[in-house]
């Protein structure tokens, strides 16, 4: 089955182009929802002491540890 081109025809409201900043703000925000967190260097530059207690860094990578799922959209806000 070939989805290219499937939903050429569904009418669009809205598109918009995200900036490289905004990429990567989405970028973080779903991947720190998920078990396997984001590449650290994600976060380079962005001040975690606030939140350092509720992430777990692994590996080059960096995600919510079992505290951190508990208050994840504070800790996004304070990330992103």
């Amino acid at each position: 089955m070939n989805c290219v081109g499937e939903f050429d025809d569904v009418p669009r409201i809205e598109m918009s182009v995200l900036t490289p900043a905004e990429i990567a703000s989405e970028e973080i925000m779903l991947g720190l929802r998920t078990r396997e967190g984001v590449d650290a260097r994600l976060l380079d530059g962005k001040d975690l002491s606030r939140v350092k207690e509720f992430l777990r860094f692994d590996g080059g990578r960096i995600a919510l540890n079992r505290r951190g799922l508990a208050v994840m959209n504070s800790v996004l806000c304070e990330v992103i």
